[in-house]
């Protein structure tokens, strides 16, 4: 992303743009994914609700506003496009890197090697929610935008999110207890955005899910605990 600001602005504004542009002139309901990331995040201003100000702190965040900016401008008048915003997510992946959380697991199994001073940020707040629940929100906007009848006046904007509560050590902590795993090898990096870094991450961006409960979507998460201990095939006796 940041090693390439041309392709990022590409894929997430241009070609999200595009596809708007195909989908409306099909009469065809858009739902864009864009992320948490379009807030600032600093301490004491989560949740955010959809109408909060966006003022991201990095490129990602920037490009998937204006991808969210480009979308709604295509469709605007029809009732074709909606914004749905979503924070870290983990689930099901070809790669564990595909995943800010799945990730994570690796992370854990490195800090077994000998000598490991691997380090974990535990500083940023973070609400992973599983790409499953994600699609079944999907499912239900689309059934929701696509019969009714005043579309138009329908939120252009929603959001979703887990409640469940982690920084990115504590999720780490997690997955020892879960694989039966010493966290010795592996240090909480509590130091926080460095001012000088050229990627700055939110402390906290919590998403409020007010507008979609408002339209009778139903909101709940799967445990992440839980979750964890099913794709592990973590059973205590």
């Amino acid at each position: 992303m940041d090693a390439n600001p041309e392709a990022a602005r590409k894929i997430n504004i241009d070609a999200s743009r595009l596809l708007a542009k195909a989908t409306t002139a099909r009469s065809i309901v858009l739902i864009y994914i864009c992320t948490d990331y379009v807030f600032p995040g600093p301490p004491g201003a989560a949740p955010y609700e959809t109408d909060a100000k966006p003022a991201p702190t990095n490129l990602y965040g920037q490009t998937k506003l204006d991808g969210e900016i480009a979308v709604l401008e295509e469709t605007a008048g029809t009732g074709l496009g909606v914004s749905l915003r979503v924070p870290v997510l983990y689930g099901e992946a070809t790669e564990p890197k595909e995943s800010a959380v799945n990730v994570l697991m690796n992370t854990v199994w490195k800090a077994q090697e000998k000598d490991s001073t691997a380090k974990v940020d535990d500083w940023a707040i973070r609400y992973p929610t599983n790409t499953e629940d994600v699609g079944r929100v999907c499912a239900d906007i689309a059934a929701k935008y696509t019969t009714a009848t005043d579309r138009a006046n329908l939120p252009k904007l929603l959001q979703f999110s887990s409640e469940d509560r982690y920084i990115k050590y504590e999720m780490c902590q997690v997955f020892a207890e879960i694989m039966g795993l010493p966290l010795d090898g592996l240090a909480p990096n509590k130091q926080g955005n460095d001012p000088n870094a050229k990627v700055q991450r939110p402390y906290d961006t919590h998403l409020s899910t007010k507008a979609l409960r408002e339209l009778g979507i139903e909101v709940h998460t799967q445990d992440f605990v839980a979750r964890w201990r099913r794709e592990a095939r973590a059973v205590r006796r």
